[in-house]
């Protein structure tokens, strides 16, 4: 049996459902529209352009509003790149000294 890429949707699979709802209406909202459509849909749509640009802008706030509520915002997000830069800065500290030590020693050793 091979294995698939993706993990198994589980309790998941309506969220998955509905992110792909989502995005494909995000997707339909960024394309632009081109004349043979509006000649053949009209009216339709414009309508339904609309629609999926209003759905796309719910998806979207309903996102970012459920990962300010998991405190997963623009502050968390600065606050990771923060300390990830300030333990980054570290080993490369230590990784210089380590260097000067061993240049030292070698140095030394002669």
């Amino acid at each position: 049996m091979t294995k698939s890429p993706f993990p198994p949707a589980g309790d998941n699979a309506l969220l998955g459902v509905l992110g792909a709802l989502a995005i494909g209406a995000i997707s339909a909202a960024l394309l632009p529209h081109t004349g043979r459509e509006d000649k053949l849909m009209g009216k339709t749509s414009k309508k339904l352009r609309k629609k999926a640009q209003k759905t796309a802008k719910a998806a979207q706030d309903a996102g970012m509003a459920h990962l300010d509520n998991l405190g997963l915002n623009r502050d968390f997000a600065s606050d990771q790149l923060r300390e990830l830069v300030r333990k980054f800065g570290k080993a490369a500290m230590a990784a210089g000294q380590a260097a000067a030590d061993a240049a030292r020693e070698s140095k030394s050793g002669k």
